[in-house]
């Protein structure tokens, strides 16, 4: 059987780092993560982990870089599965909670962004793959978003409360895992925003009118 070519073992190489980083993070956080248990895990050599990242602050950016670079390609696909299904914009919400909020991948994006506070180099390549990230989710309402839906300022609010309410959550569920009163919350949220875009009100003149509107957002059950 002849012999891998060199730079097949590399790249093979390269992504078992990766994918060890990631795992190492999402289980024994940013500390804990150290580059004997990265390759301990990896299944490679120190030597070989030295060639491709010879400090652990560029194993991480490079794994964080990866992680999101693949979300956004499962976003850009899902989203266009979404408009040919004509489903609502909020399925991307959906998808997104499901996917990256409620799981180990954003209690690794917590983990870096701690991390990235006291570590000006690893905030400096982490922030603008997060940029990217966010423009993606812009440009998938651009994608589904139908001329008569709702206006492009009322679009734009709605993602980006949508989207704190998310981060919100993620960090939430440290403390409170109950993934069904997370759905629920999500649920009755997007009910409302839902009015408000196939209405087309313009939310930057809605006053908080109805019960709820304005008032401390609640928090899920937490028996204890």
């Amino acid at each position: 059987m002849p012999a891998r070519p060199q730079q097949a073992r590399s790249r093979e190489t390269r992504r078992k780092l990766l994918s060890a980083a990631i795992e190492s993070v999402s289980e024994l956080g940013y500390a804990g993560a150290t580059m004997d248990q990265v390759v301990e895990r990896a299944g490679v050599s120190r030597g070989a982990q030295m060639h491709h990242f010879p400090t652990k602050s560029l194993l991480m950016q490079a794994a964080f870089t990866e992680m999101l670079d693949a979300m956004i390609e499962d976003l850009a696909a899902q989203t266009e599965r979404i408009r040919k299904r004509q489903q609502k914009p909020s399925a991307v919400f959906r998808h997104l909670w499901k996917t990256y909020f409620s799981n180990r991948l954003f209690a690794v994006t917590i983990e870096l962004i701690v991390a990235s506070r006291t570590d000006g180099e690893l905030r400096n390549v982490l922030s603008p793959v997060t940029e990217r990230f966010h423009r993606q989710i812009d440009d998938c309402f651009g994608v589904i978003q139908s001329d008569d839906t709702a206006s492009a300022p009322n679009v734009g609010i709605v993602v980006n409360l949508t989207m704190s309410l998310l981060r919100g959550m993620g960090v939430q569920t440290v403390l409170y895992d109950r993934p069904e009163a997370f759905r629920k919350q999500l649920s009755d949220w997007l009910s409302i925003v839902e009015q408000f875009l196939d209405q087309d009100t313009d939310m930057t003149s809605v006053e908080a009118r109805s019960p709820g509107f304005g008032s401390a957002p609640g928090r899920p059950e937490c028996s204890g």
